[in-house]
């Protein structure tokens, strides 16, 4: 079963290898849509949704468990601190604790009844929990909290270290705590936010900016959506996800996924892929790596999960298209033994960086040209097997499946 689960998996990537978010098969779950997910590697991941559930893959999302959660609230929020250790969240004051990578879940009493909203977790014992005007905290791990008021929160909570924090505000704006919650300070930056330490951070406002010094002051990148995002994701320093806000389409779903990556100079630049299909609706993004990440929501009012093996975002308008303008790179013969060329057509005049990557998200191959019209690799020596061939150029990227047999 194992086996064909796998060679299933597989023939859907082949007929998806130009869309960079594949969407994988589920399987059986009690949940109508998702609305978190953490990847504790690129194979290991947990989801959370609707009716109380928790889903587990450890192979890469070929095949799911739904995990018992002993409730059948909403859950909204999983954060991992270890790779076994992890919190969820949800209504009517629900919190679930996991100390074996999410097999099983444990609730924890917090005394309170109500709606949490946002969590963030550090190392093996401090948790934070943001609900309407309240924040909770536990520095041992859930036994005993501490609750401090916040008059302004509704939104997002992220904490760097166990003083420094960040809270998004029902006005738009974020703030800032340096005593672990006691007190806050409001930061000119708007929500959504991400921080990648308690330094560097990022949030998008017609544009991304960028801040080194804590949330004092931020500088634009020279990029950003241009519109409204309902989630923002660094994986570093260097790589910027976002997930367009509903409100541009005007039925509530979202519109696309947005990448902003570093040009090597300090620019940014984007690549957006849009979804016009009114059925789908994204509710959160995250990456175990920088090839490897998942997104969950919904689409045809069924719980769904999309999967992104190459870290690319190939611009176009909707999940299974390609930009056409990079239709001019051709690559034969596929399937392959010896060697492969690849022409570059309108591109030959450009730098671009040939990329190949197996199943698992490895590089197999990474090398850069300039001014060819055609480039040979030389594929005799790698193993048999499917692979992902991605072609970047300066501001786009293009991919798809080859087989060397």
């Amino acid at each position: 079963m194992k086996t064909f689960l796998t060679a299933f998996f597989l023939l859907i990537l082949h007929l998806n290898c130009r869309a960079q978010w594949i969407e994988l098969n589920v399987g059986s779950t009690s949940a109508s849509y998702f609305t978190d997910v953490y990847a504790i590697t690129p194979d290991i991941v947990i989801v959370v949704g609707n009716n109380g559930t928790i889903m587990k893959t450890a192979d890469g999302g070929i095949t799911w468990q739904q995990k018992p959660s002993g409730t059948n609230q909403l859950l909204k929020k999983v954060r991992f601190t270890t790779a076994n250790i992890g919190y969820v969240i949800g209504n009517q004051g629900v919190l679930l604790k996991t100390i074996d990578g999410g097999d099983s879940w444990a609730a924890i009493d917090t005394g309170r009844n109500v709606n949490f909203e946002s969590l963030s977790s550090l190392g093996e014992n401090f948790v934070y929990i943001a609900y309407v005007d309240n924040l909770l905290k536990s520095a041992d791990g859930g036994n005993t909290w501490q609750s401090f008021p916040l008059d302004f929160l509704y939104g997002n909570i992220q904490f760097l270290t166990q003083d420094i924090g960040y809270a998004s505000k029902v006005n738009g704006r974020f703030s800032k705590t340096v005593d672990g919650g006691e007190s806050w300070q409001e930061l000119l930056g708007f929500k959504p936010f991400y921080f990648i330490n308690k330094d560097i951070g990022f949030y998008d406002s017609g544009g991304l900016l960028k801040t080194t010094d804590g949330g004092y002051t931020f500088e634009y990148t020279g990029t950003g959506s241009g519109s409204v995002l309902s989630s923002l994701l660094a994986i570093n320093e260097n790589t910027i996800w976002g997930i367009y806000a509903g409100a541009l389409n005007g039925d509530g779903t979202t519109t696309g996924v947005i990448k902003m990556s570093d040009s090597g100079t300090g620019t940014y630049i984007n690549n957006t892929w849009w979804d016009n299909d009114t059925s789908l609706n994204m509710n959160a993004i995250h990456f175990a790596n920088e090839s490897t990440g998942y997104i969950v929501g919904y689409k045809n009012a069924k719980a769904a999960i999309w999967k992104n093996l190459t870290g690319i975002n190939v611009p176009g308008p909707g999940l299974n298209t390609v930009d056409e303008t990079l239709i001019s790179f051709k690559v034969y013969p596929n399937p392959a033994s010896d060697k492969i060329k690849v022409t570059t057509g309108d591109h030959s005049s450009k730098e671009i960086a040939i990329i190949l990557t197996d199943t698992s998200g490895r590089n197999i191959y990474n090398e850069k040209y300039n001014n060819s019209k055609e480039v040979t690799i030389d594929v005799h020596s790698f193993a048999k097997g499917t692979y992902v061939l991605t072609i970047k150029t300066q501001n786009q990227n293009y991919a798809q499946k080859l087989i060397i047999q």
